[in-house]
């Protein structure tokens, strides 16, 4: 899981971690991305998990770490 806090101007968070897309026959593609956690490299996917906290201003999304 990763916590980021909302822009207070914009409510949204800093970043955005790329998402499933359906593609035209059917398949899901979810991209792969990388991330760094405590300095270690992961290749990561997003579950399409996100979660709005609005009165503690802060955005949570979880990931899939692949390796």
């Amino acid at each position: 899981m990763l916590e980021m806090p909302l822009d207070p101007q914009t409510s949204r968070p800093p970043w955005t971690p790329p998402v499933a897309e359906l593609q035209q026959d059917g398949r899901i593609s979810v991209p792969e991305f990388k991330c760094i956690v405590e300095g270690e490299e992961l290749l990561c996917q997003i579950l399409n998990i996100e979660l709005y906290d609005r009165v503690q201003k802060k955005y949570v999304v979880v990931f899939r770490v692949l390796n």
